[in-house]
C-alpha cells in the first residue's frame, strides 16, 4: 500500500499524518488555530460586534421614526414645547384620553410616548418556528404577554395606559411597585404586544377626532400610526441564500413545504422498506407498488397530530395479506413522517383539496403550476409573514370563507429547503412512483453521474475552498477551511492513495446491550403513550380545555414527564383518574418545573442522600431553596451541562464550594472526609463517579464541541472524496484502544499510567499517526470483538504493531514535530461595501476595516476623589478613574472601591448581616427617603479605578463638546507589538510596545507600526502575540553553527524542538515578554513554572525569528 493519510481533526487542531508501511515511513505534524467561537463562552467570535451593532441600528431607526413623528406634530400644532415639564402623567393622559378631550399637545405627548414603548411583535414565521422549536426567550415572551393581557381583564382596563395608570395609583407610596409596572425589578416580568397598543392607538384616536375632526384625519392617522410609530422594515429575504441543488448545481433546493418535495420523502423512505414474511416466502423482500402506494394515500391524510405512521401502524394496515409473523426492516416504533403540506392544507380545503390539487397536478410546465390555486395556496402560506394580509388575501384572492380564511392562517408549513432542486426531484420522483428504489430512479432520470462508482469517479486537483458563513457554524467552518488549506498543500507535497478520517462514533456495543437498551426505551415509548392518551381523553376536566398530547412536541412531552412524576410522588398503584383528577395535577403541573423533575431524578439517584455532606434529604424539602441543583464540574470552567454532571447538594454547601470541583474542595478537608465521600459515591453511575473524582485540570471540552467534531469529521470526509477515491472513517474509541495497546501514549506520557497526555499538542498528532495505520480489517475486528463481548485482552495478539520499528520511529517524529500555529496579524482589511442611492441603484465602494477590536468598550471618566473615597493612586493630583457598574455585577474587592462613602458604607452594612452573595441578590436601599416619601434602590454605583494614564485613550477633544465628554477615556486595550532598540555604538537597548489602538493610528496615516529609529537607537527585533523564535542563551551561534536554515532534517528539528519557544503575552510594564514551549497546550502565563520563560526586560530576550507554515516547515525569517 501507498501513502495513508491520517487525520484527527478537532475544533482548533489538526493532527495529520503521512504514513507508508511500506517502506516504514512517516511523516506528521500539527497545525492549531484559533476556534471560531470564544472559548470561555461557546459563542461566535463576531457575537458582541453583531449585538452592540444591531443596539446601533435599532437606536438609529427609532431616532429616525422619532424625527418624523416630531416633523408631523408639529405641523399639526401637537408637538409639545417641555415634554420633561408637562403637569401630567403620561400614563394619566392616555387614561384621560380614552373618555375625555385632550389637547393637542398632550395627545402629541401620548403619541411619543407609544413611539418610545411600542410593544413586541413577531411574524408568522417566527411564530411558525416558536411552535415547532419552542425557543426559551419567545416562550417568556409569549407568558408575559398573556399575563399582562390576564392583569387587564383584572383590573377592567381597556388598554396598556389605562391599566398602568391604575396600577401607579394603587402603589404610588410603594416605590418599588410602581418601578415593577415597567419591569425594572426582576419579580413582575411582562411583555406588551405590539396589537395591544395598536389597539390603544385606535381607541385615543377614534375619541379623539370627535373633538378635532379636520385635523385627525384618515391621512394623518396612517401617517402616524401605520407609516411612523408601527412601521416595521421588513426582513431582508435569504432566497439568494439557498444551498444549489447536487444533480441540477444552477438551480436551488426546493422548499421542504413543496407538495413534489413531500411526496418525494415519502417515496424514497418507502423504497428502503424490506418485508420478511417466512411462510409465504418472502425474505427481505422490498415492498410492492401496491404496497407503496397504500403506505402513501394514508400518509397524505394522516389525522394524528404527530402526521406519522409508525411501522407498527403499517403492519396493521397489511394485517390481513401479511398475518402476524411478518417482520419490517424497522422498529415498531420507528415512523414515516406524512405529507404534512397535505395534511394542513385538507384541515382548510376539505372535499376541494383533490380537485384543486389536480388541477395542479395536470399542469406540466413549471410556470402552468404556478398559475394555479393549489400553488398559490401553500406559497402564500408558506412566505406570508403577516395574518391579517393573509386572510384577507385567502377571501379576496382564494375565495375561502371567513371561517376558512381564519383557519388558513393558523396552519404552518414546514420551513426550511430540501436535499435536491425540484428540476432533479420531479423527474426522480416519476420513476419513485413506478416502483424503482432511489438508485435506480436516479440512473433513470440521467443522474447516474452523482451515482457512478468510486473508480470511475473523476477526481479534482484540490478541494474547493468553502463559501463564506456556508455551514452556518463558526466552529466547523474555521476547522473545515483550515483543514482544506492543510490537505491541498499535502496534495501537493506528497502522491496520497488513501486518507483515514476519525469519527466520534463509539465501538459497536454487544447484541445484549443492544437488546437491553431497546427493551428498556420501547417500555418507557409505551408508557408514555398511555399517559400522553389519558392526559388527552382528561384534558378538559385537568386543563380546563380541549388538548391533544404529541410525544415530539417539546411542552406536551413535558406535561407527560410531568405526569410521570407526579404518578411517583402520588400513591403509585391508584387507579389514574383518581390520582390524576381528584388530588390535582393540574395545579402540581402549572407549580413543577424542569429543575424540580431533575432534582426528584438527583435525589432518586443519590439513595435520597446529599454525596457531599452524607446526610439524608427529607423529601418535604426537596422542592425548597434549601436544595439546589449543582455542577459537579463547575459550568464556568467545564461548560458541560448534561444530566452525568449534576448532582443534588445543601444551598450552603453549594455556595461554600462555588467554582471548585469535588476534589478541590475536599482537598481542604480531612483525609476522613474525603474516604468517606469516595465510598459514599460508590452507588452513583460510572460516569457520573468519575466526574465527582476528576483530579486533573478540566479540559473546559463542552458536550457542543463534541458535536462540532462529529459534523467536521462528517462534511471533511465527504469533501475528501472530491480528491481520493478511497475514503476510510474510524471511531475515536479504536484509535484510543490501539494507542494504548501499542504503548503509544507513554511516549508523550512517560510517568502516566499509559494515558494520554492533553497538555501536550502532539497528542493530536499521534491520534493521526494511528489513524492512519487503522484499516478496514482492523476496524471490523475490534468492532466484532466488543459486539460479541468478547475479552480483549485475548484478542490483543491479533493486532500486531504496523511494523517492528514503529514504535521507535513514531517517537523519532514526535521529538521532531515543530508545532505550526495559525497567524492573523492583519490590522486593515479592504472590503466592498454595496449601498443604495436616492434614485434606488446599488453603489460599490471600498471600505477600509479594522481586523480587531480597535480599544475597549468600557467608557471611564477621570475625577477628583471626593472626600471619603478610596486612596487615590495618583497621590499628587489625588485622580482615578471612574467606572459605572451595576451593584449586582461587583465582587468583593469593587465593594471597597464605590466612591461614595454613603452607598459604600450601606452596602458594607448590607453585606455584613447577610453575607456578600446573598446581599447583593436582593435590592439595597438608601438610608434616606427622596422628596416622595420612597426609599431609592441602589441599582449602580461609580466605583474608583486606579489605571495608568498611559493605557487611556482621551475621546471626545473637539472644542465645543459638553464638559462631561471632554472628560471621556477608553482603556487602550491589547499591545499588538514589542520593539527591541539597540544603539549600534555603545548596544544598550531599549524596548517599546505599540498598542493595537496606536498600530491602527500609524497604518491609517500610512506610517510603519513602529519607527526605524528612536533617537540614537535602530530597531533590530520585533515580537507579536503567536510569532515563534528559536532562543538562545548568548550568541545566535549557539543555533547558527548546528543548522542549515535551506535544508532542515529531522534531526534539525529534534535539535530546533526544546529550544522554539512561542510569545505568548507582553506588557508595557518593565517591558516584559512571556513565551512558553511550542507544543505546550493550556499555558497560563500568569501561574504556570517552567519550561515558560519570562523576560523581565524585552531587551534581554535572545531569540532567532522563525516561521513555521502549515505543515511544520521551519525557515528564518527577518529580524524586523
Amino acid at each position: 500500500m501507498g501513502n495513508v493519510l491520517g487525520l484527527d481533526i478537532g475544533t482548533n487542531s489538526i493532527g495529520w499524518a503521512i504514513v507508508n508501511t511500506e517502506k516504514k515511513l512517516i511523516h506528521s505534524n500539527i497545525h492549531i488555530f484559533p476556534q471560531g467561537v470564544t472559548e470561555k463562552t461557546g459563542e461566535p467570535r463576531n457575537i458582541q460586534r453583531r449585538a452592540a451593532r444591531g443596539a446601533r441600528r435599532n437606536n438609529h431607526r427609532y431616532k429616525q421614526r422619532r424625527e418624523k413623528l416630531q416633523n408631523l406634530l408639529s405641523k399639526t400644532k401637537m408637538l409639545p414645547k417641555y415634554v420633561e415639564k408637562f403637569p401630567y402623567h403620561v400614563y394619566e393622559l392616555r387614561a384621560k384620553a380614552l373618555d375625555k378631550q385632550i389637547s393637542l399637545e398632550e395627545l402629541g405627548r401620548v403619541f411619543l410616548h407609544l413611539n418610545q414603548r411600542r410593544g413586541f411583535q413577531s411574524n408568522r414565521k417566527e411564530q411558525a418556528n416558536a411552535d415547532k422549536d419552542k425557543e426559551k426567550e419567545l416562550g417568556k415572551v409569549k407568558e408575559g404577554i398573556k399575563e399582562l393581557e390576564s392583569l387587564l381583564q383584572a383590573h377592567h382596563s381597556r388598554t396598556i395606559g389605562e391599566l398602568y395608570w391604575k396600577l401607579l395609583q394603587d402603589r404610588k407610596h410603594d416605590f418599588t411597585a410602581a418601578q415593577a409596572i415597567r419591569n425594572r425589578f426582576p419579580t413582575e416580568k411582562r411583555y406588551t404586544s405590539r396589537e395591544l397598543l395598536k389597539d390603544e392607538f385606535e381607541q385615543i384616536w377614534e375619541k379623539q377626532k370627535q373633538f378635532y375632526p379636520q385635523i385627525l384625519t384618515e391621512k394623518l392617522k396612517n401617517e402616524i400610526g401605520k407609516e411612523t410609530i408601527f412601521y416595521q422594515r421588513k426582513l431582508k429575504t435569504q432566497k439568494g441564500k439557498t444551498e444549489k441543488c447536487p444533480f441540477e448545481p444552477k438551480s436551488s433546493c426546493i422548499p421542504k413545504a413543496a407538495i413534489e418535495f413531500q411526496e418525494f420523502r415519502i417515496w424514497q423512505k418507502l423504497s428502503t422498506i424490506k418485508v420478511t414474511i417466512p411462510d409465504k416466502n418472502r425474505i427481505a423482500d422490498l415492498l410492492t407498488l401496491e404496497e407503496k402506494q397504500k403506505i402513501a394515500y394514508e400518509l397524505d391524510r394522516l389525522t394524528n397530530k404527530e402526521m406519522r405512521l409508525t411501522f407498527k401502524q403499517i403492519k396493521a394496515l397489511f394485517k390481513k395479506e401479511w398475518g402476524t409473523e411478518a417482520n419490517l426492516n424497522y422498529k415498531e416504533e420507528d415512523d414515516i413522517k406524512g405529507n404534512t403540506t397535505a395534511i394542513k392544507l385538507r384541515r382548510v380545503l376539505g372535499e376541494k383539496y383533490d380537485e384543486i390539487y389536480q388541477a395542479y397536478n395536470e399542469a406540466f410546465e413549471y410556470e402552468e403550476k404556478r398559475k394555479t390555486n393549489f400553488f398559490k395556496i401553500w406559497h402564500a402560506l408558506l412566505y406570508a409573514d403577516n395574518d391579517k394580509w393573509l386572510k384577507k388575501y385567502a377571501v379576496e384572492k382564494l375565495g375561502f370563507s371567513e371561517v376558512q380564511a381564519e383557519k388558513y392562517a393558523a396552519q404552518n408549513l414546514e420551513d426550511g429547503n430540501g436535499s435536491l432542486s425540484y428540476k432533479a426531484i420531479r423527474p426522480i420522483l416519476a420513476y419513485l412512483k413506478t416502483g424503482e428504489d432511489y438508485t435506480n430512479a436516479c440512473l433513470l432520470a440521467g443522474y447516474d453521474h452523482a451515482l457512478l462508482p468510486d473508480k470511475h469517479r473523476k477526481l479534482l486537483p484540490k478541494i474547493p475552498k468553502l463559501q463564506n458563513n456556508e455551514l452556518r457554524n463558526p466552529t466547523v467552518q474555521r476547522a473545515l477551511t483550515e483543514t482544506i488549506k492543510l490537505v491541498n498543500r499535502l496534495l501537493q507535497e506528497y502522491e496520497i492513495e488513501s486518507i483515514c478520517i476519525e469519527t466520534a462514533r463509539e465501538l459497536k456495543k454487544t447484541k445484549k446491550k443492544r437488546d437491553e437498551r431497546e427493551k428498556e426505551l420501547k417500555a418507557k415509548t409505551d408508557r408514555r403513550r398511555e399517559l400522553a392518551k389519558f392526559l388527552a381523553e382528561n384534558s378538559m376536566m385537568l386543563f380546563g380545555k380541549q388538548r391533544e398530547f404529541d410525544l415530539n412536541s417539546k411542552p406536551d412531552m413535558e406535561d407527560v414527564r410531568k405526569y410521570e412524576l407526579w404518578l411517583e410522588l402520588a400513591v403509585a398503584d391508584k387507579d389514574l383518574n383518581e390520582i390524576g383528577i381528584k388530588k390535582g395535577f393540574a395545579d402540581f403541573a402549572r407549580k413543577i418545573g424542569k429543575d424540580d423533575m431533575d432534582k426528584y431524578r438527583l435525589w432518586i439517584e443519590a439513595q435520597r442522600i446529599s454525596v457531599y455532606t452524607g446526610k439524608v434529604i427529607p423529601f418535604q424539602r426537596l422542592f425548597s431553596k434549601d436544595y439546589e441543583i449543582e455542577h459537579i464540574l463547575p459550568y464556568s470552567r467545564s461548560f458541560d451541562d448534561s444530566f452525568a454532571n449534576k448532582s443534588i447538594a445543601e444551598a450552603w454547601f453549594n455556595a461554600e464550594k462555588g467554582n471548585l470541583t469535588p476534589y478541590e474542595y475536599f482537598q481542604k478537608k480531612t483525609k476522613e472526609e474525603w474516604l468517606a465521600f469516595k465510598h459514599r459515591i460508590k452507588m452513583l453511575p460510572k460516569p457520573k463517579q468519575e466526574r465527582l473524582l476528576w483530579e486533573k485540570e478540566i479540559e473546559g471540552f463542552r458536550n457542543s464541541q463534541l458535536t462540532d467534531t462529529a459534523y467536521i469529521a462528517r462534511e471533511m470526509a465527504k469533501r475528501l472524496q472530491s480528491v481520493c477515491k478511497d475514503v476510510q472513517t474510524t471511531q475515536g474509541a479504536i484509535t484510543s484502544m490501539l494507542r494504548r495497546y501499542w504503548g503509544l501514549n507513554a511516549l508523550l506520557n512517560p510517568e502516566g499510567e499509559n494515558e494520554k497526555d492533553r497538555g501536550d499538542h502532539r497528542h493530536h498528532a499521534l491520534d493521526a499517526i494511528v489513524i492512519a495505520c487503522t484499516n478496514r480489517a482492523k476496524v471490523q475486528l475490534i468492532n466484532w470483538a466488543n459486539a460479541k463481548d468478547i475479552d480483549w485482552k485475548k484478542e490483543r495478539r491479533k493486532i500486531d504493531l504496523p511494523w517492528s520499528s514503529f514504535r521507535y520511529d513514531v517517537q523519532q517524529q514526535l521529538h521532531g514535530m515543530l508545532v505550526s500555529y495559525r497567524q492573523d496579524n492583519g490590522i486593515l482589511i479592504k472590503r466592498k461595501a454595496i449601498t443604495k442611492t436616492k434614485n434606488g441603484k446599488k453603489k460599490t465602494s471600498v471600505q477600509i476595516g479594522i481586523r480587531g477590536e480597535l480599544h475597549e468598550a468600557t467608557y471611564y471618566g477621570k475625577h477628583i476623589l471626593p472626600k471619603g473615597a478610596p486612596p487615590a493612586k495618583d497621590k499628587k493630583t489625588k485622580t482615578a478613574y471612574f467606572v459605572r457598574k451595576k451593584l449586582s455585577s461587583l465582587n468583593e474587592n469593587q465593594v471597597e472601591q464605590i466612591v461614595d462613602r454613603v452607598i459604600r458604607e450601606t452596602v458594607q452594612k448590607a453585606i455584613a448581616e447577610k453575607g456578600f452573595k446573598q446581599a447583593l441578590a436582593e435590592p439595597i436601599y438608601m438610608p434616606d427617603t427622596n422628596n416622595k416619601g420612597w426609599q431609592m434602590p441602589i441599582k449602580k454605583v461609580r466605583i474608583a479605578i486606579n489605571k495608568d494614564d498611559e493605557g487611556m485613550i482621551p475621546l471626545y477633544k473637539k472644542e465645543g463638546d459638553e464638559d462631561y465628554k471632554r472628560n471621556l477615556y477608553v482603556p487602550s486595550g491589547s499591545n499588538y507589538i514589542m520593539g527591541i532598540y539597540q544603539d549600534p555604538n555603545t548596544g544598550e537597548k531599549e524596548v517599546y510596545i505599540t498598542s493595537f489602538y496606536e498600530a491602527v493610528q500609524r497604518k491609517i496615516k500610512k506610517l510603519p507600526v513602529l519607527d526605524s529609529m528612536r533617537g540614537s537607537k535602530k530597531l533590530v527585533l520585533t515580537a507579536r502575540q503567536g510569532d515563534m523564535f528559536v532562543v538562545y542563551e548568548n550568541h545566535p551561534d549557539e543555533i547558527e553553527k548546528h543548522i542549515n536554515w535551506d535544508r532542515i532534517d529531522l534531526e534539525a528539528r529534534r535539535f530546533l524542538f526544546d529550544k522554539l519557544y512561542i510569545v505568548r503575552k507582553m506588557t508595557k510594564t518593565n517591558g516584559k515578554i512571556f513565551l512558553s514551549q511550542h507544543h505546550l497546550a493550556k499555558v497560563n502565563v500568569d501561574s504556570d513554572p517552567l519550561p515558560l520563560k519570562i523576560y523581565p526586560l524585552g531587551k534581554n530576550f535572545n531569540g532567532i525569528p522563525v516561521e513555521i507554515d502549515i505543515l511544520g516547515n521551519i525557515r528564518r525569517k527577518k529580524s524586523v
